[in-house]
């Protein structure tokens, strides 16, 4: 019973770490990813709207 459990604590540590891998190397070329927002975010979201 304790090697199941375990088991699938060490299955969704790995299922885990393999989806924050994937999330950053998709957005690796984002700046600002992970930001809630800053004044330079804004600051240039404004420039390109203008």
């Amino acid at each position: 019973m304790q090697i199941a459990i375990i088991s699938i604590i060490l299955l969704a540590c790995l299922v885990y770490v393999g989806y924050r891998v994937r999330e950053t190397i998709k957005h690796a070329n984002d700046r600002c990813y992970g930001c809630s927002g800053c004044a330079l975010k804004d600051l240039k979201n404004c420039k390109k709207t203008k």
